[in-house]
């Protein structure tokens, strides 16, 4: 995405996400009082379940997490001990929010880690020098005792600016963990970045514009973009139109509307049909036409790559997570199928939450997995509006 529009929608700020015009993208802030992806906090072991290798861990009063084995890296793993436990993942319908020890914290080109000494590099970065340039300064400056993930905006950086980065966040790491030492269970050691932040920070290799009209959001952007792009502060536009909102203006409310259809319409004529259930979600392709004749591989084909776009769109609009079967139309020549499978893959690319397009099933189903991080769109504006219905 490389546009984005924030403003406020049925009551909630929201980030709409552009690519090229199209908008890829609804992202709501979240205000439930679970805490937010990015917190830290002092957690409580709650309950110790050793037959899933996982742990419940109180990390505000009366809000549990899941902890699993894996993301404890060496944490005591026994009832009543206390560590810093970072949200990973929000709550998802009646599961707890996913914690981890290996606490992030993230800049503009690089983001520092605590449990893990691993240094990883954006895989959109090809040349195999500038990856060991980039591994190379984050290592010397490290020492093994953090990790580091090297973002695509890092690429070309000068080595001083990074270096710059990766102390003032090595610095900001060392007193959280220091602090986490001294403070009682519960304690909020480091509050979350709105949405809005996070999404600049995700895709600033590709930021073009970023339009508000919300003086509070233009302000903390501005505090952002001066603290850690101060180039980019040009970029950022206030919308003051009193004659049309902005939402209006950029159609967001019929937007949110098409997003929570079952029902979407192609230009080709052809249709998808997105059903979502407790297990998985379901993409089915219809023509919406009847195709015969000699032409019908061509036509079939045809609309094929283009649901495959357009599915990958709604997955990234619709918040679409865990896992997806598409149901594409049949096609008999597998280098048809070859042809929609890789244009798949390369659309969930675009997608900056992880995206795998795993394979065809002997039904002909495409198995999908898209990482799980915020709640899906229908689920946080449905229970929105349940909240503000009329009584009757």
């Amino acid at each position: 995405m490389n546009r984005f529009v924030i403003t406020e929608l049925e009551g909630r700020t929201v980030t709409a996400g552009y690519e090229n015009g199209r908008l890829m993208a609804l992202i709501p802030e979240e205000n439930d009082g679970e805490g937010k992806i990015g917190e830290i906090f002092v957690g409580r072991v709650q309950n110790v379940l050793k037959n899933i290798n996982a742990a419940f861990v109180e990390y505000l009063p009366g809000k549990i997490g899941y902890l699993s084995f894996r993301e404890a890296h060496g944490r005591p793993m026994r009832n009543g001990a206390c560590f810093p436990v970072q949200i990973a993942k929000e709550a998802v319908k009646t599961k707890d929010p996913v914690l981890t020890c290996e606490l992030s914290f993230p800049g503009r080109y690089c983001v520092v880690t605590v449990g893990d000494g691993e240094i990883g590099v954006s895989h959109r970065i090809r040349s195999d020098a500038e990856r060991n340039r980039l591994k190379e300064i984050a290592g010397t400056l490290l020492d093994g005792e953090y990790g580091a993930i090297i973002r695509t905006a890092a690429e070309a950086v000068p080595e001083e600016e990074l270096t710059e980065e990766l102390r003032n966040l090595r610095m900001v790491a060392e007193e959280t963990v220091r602090k986490a030492g001294m403070r009682t269970p519960f304690t909020r050691l480091r509050e979350g970045d709105p949405e809005y932040i996070r999404q600049l920070r995700d895709t600033a290799s590709f930021l073009e514009e970023v339009v508000t009209d919300l003086p509070e959001v233009r302000d903390r952007i501005t505090e952002h973009f001066r603290q850690e792009a101060p180039d980019e502060l040009g970029k950022l536009r206030f919308y003051d139109d009193p004659m049309i909102p902005l939402v209006k203006l950029r159609g967001l409310e019929k937007e949110l509307d098409g997003a929570l259809r079952s029902l979407v319409w192609m230009k080709s004529g052809a249709n998808l049909v997105i059903e979502r259930t407790e297990a998985l979600t379901v993409i089915d392709v219809n023509t919406g036409k009847f195709i015969t004749g000699k032409k019908m591989r061509d036509a079939v084909r045809k609309i094929n790559l283009e649901a495959a776009e357009e599915a990958a769109r709604q997955m990234s609009l619709r918040n679409l997570t865990g896992m997806i079967l598409i149901d594409f139309i049949n096609m008999k020549e597998k280098e048809d199928t070859e042809e929609v499978l890789s244009c798949l893959r390369n659309a969930v690319q675009k997608d900056h939450v992880r995206t795998v397009v795993v394979d065809m099933t002997a039904l002909g189903l495409v198995e999908v997995t898209r990482q799980k991080q915020r709640r899906p769109i229908a689920e946080v504006f449905r229970r929105a509006k349940c909240a503000v219905a009329p009584q009757e």
